[in-house]
């Protein structure tokens, strides 16, 4: 039936979620694989060592991890990489609410109460 649905003559709107959690969830899922990696590691390989000496490899392990995290982010930051659209959605001025007046009246009238209306377009884009 698509977005909008016939019931005896009325047009009526479908429901949709605001927030698609979907791409989040993946993204914590795979952090989630990757991390079990060097803590699966770890765990056998401190199997037959104190608790105090697991504790420390553990220390260790999530200092170099978190140090590691600190240098790839200040490589995207200084080679500017982070930067590929600083004005988000106008990058450089090339998107405008005057001309996306069409997209943004479609867009309100498939969700009168959602995100996207023309004065939230003009303090974005401008």
């Amino acid at each position: 039936m698509g977005r909008f649905a016939r019931r005896r003559g009325v047009a009526s709107v479908t429901e949709q979620a605001l927030y698609d959690l979907s791409p989040a969830l993946r993204l914590m899922g795979m952090g989630l694989v990757v991390a079990m990696g060097p803590l699966a590691w770890l765990w056998l390989r401190g199997r037959g060592q104190s608790p105090a000496r697991r504790l420390q490899a553990l220390t260790l392990l999530t200092l170099f991890l978190t140090f590691d995290l600190v240098m790839f982010g200040a490589f995207t930051r200084l080679t500017d990489s982070g930067l590929g659209c600083p004005d988000w959605p106008g990058c450089y001025g090339k998107a405008s609410p005057v001309g996306a007046r069409a997209h943004i009246a479609a867009a309100q009238q498939a969700m009168p109460t959602g995100p996207v209306t023309h004065g939230k377009a003009w303090v974005e884009m401008v």
